[in-house]
């Protein structure tokens, strides 16, 4: 889970390209209507096992503009269906909030905390950097809900009693805070659920500069822009990013030791967000105790505009 986390956190700060004078276009009142796409192809080697995944996970969303001014607009975004697959050598997951699939999937099931939730981005119109999140603390609920606090349980007396029971129901423990409470607060922190938002909003600065891998990777990558196009890799004379995911008593560290992409995104000539699109392949060394471990994953992306509807005079 860390290190697909880290995957999607270097997906989302990867963003397509446009001149960065003419940036975003929009009207108070709009409404967009875009699906997003994502696959993630992983190939894990360790211990003479040889193992393969790919997850598929596809978003439509609502984008409605609630306010502009000269700077920055205000957007409501939700999750109107949503649809995701996991093939492994375990077998096959599907989510699918249409079809009413798999929401109780142990693997999948909690993408359903992000169906229909309102998440506010404010986002500067030159740079398209989301300066401001909202509503996420809607996702820490909903996760904390799927997942309550551990019960009181009491034993069952051999045989039923001949007078009312001795024994209380089962009932939820006040004082106790639901197990995955610390993982529900970390993975929804407002500086995590932008970088979703930033992926699809970023414009380019121009020429050649340093890319952020996340806020716990020492090192960084180097993003290159060329009209509406991106590149991205690694400097071969620097050290390779390193994260560290656990310390003593079971130390977990990842490496980057490969990392190359590209991709694009285009606006028309109004200023209206088209399509942003990428792909890059990465390959990990991680070192989990005595043990090795080698992945190569490989991720491409897309966000198309499906329906607009402008803003009523």
């Amino acid at each position: 889970m860390a290190i697909r986390a880290s995957c999607l956190l270097l997906l989302a700060l990867l963003s397509g390209l446009l001149s960065a004078s003419e940036g975003h276009q929009f009207a108070a009142g709009e409404l967009r209507r875009y699906v997003a796409e994502t696959k993630q192809e992983v190939r894990w080697r360790s211990a003479g096992d040889d193992l393969r995944f790919t997850t598929t996970l596809s978003f439509e969303l609502s984008c409605y503009v609630e306010a502009v001014d000269e700077k920055q607009a205000t957007l409501i975004w939700r999750v109107l269906e949503l649809r995701a697959t996991h093939q492994g050598p375990e077998g096959q997951h599907l989510l699918d909030s249409a079809q009413e699939i798999g929401e109780e999937d142990p693997l999948l099931g909690d993408l359903m905390v992000f169906h229909m939730v309102p998440l506010t981005t404010v986002v500067d119109l030159r740079s398209g950097e989301v300066q401001e999140l909202r509503g996420h603390e809607l996702l820490v609920e909903r996760l904390n809900r799927r997942h309550p606090a551990p019960q009181n349980t009491h034993p069952p007396p051999p045989a039923p009693p001949p007078h009312p029971p001795l024994y209380p129901p089962t009932v939820q423990n006040p004082t106790a805070a639901p197990p995955r409470a610390a993982l529900a607060a970390q993975a929804f922190a407002p500086e995590r659920v932008q970088v979703l938002f930033t992926r699809w909003l970023s414009l380019p600065r121009d020429g050649k500069s340093s890319l952020s891998l996340g806020p716990q990777v020492e090192g960084a990558a180097q993003l290159r822009w060329e009209g509406s196009r991106f590149s991205i890799g690694l400097d071969k004379d620097a050290p390779k990013p390193r994260l560290q995911l656990a310390t003593s008593p079971t130390p977990v560290s990842i490496a980057i030791t490969a990392l190359e992409g590209a991709g694009e995104v285009r606006l028309d000539r109004r200023g209206i967000l088209q399509t942003t699109s990428g792909s890059y392949t990465m390959d990990l060394a991680v070192d989990a105790m005595t043990q090795g471990v080698e992945q190569q994953h490989r991720v491409t992306w897309q966000l198309v505009l499906m329906a607009r509807t402008p803003a009523r005079e």
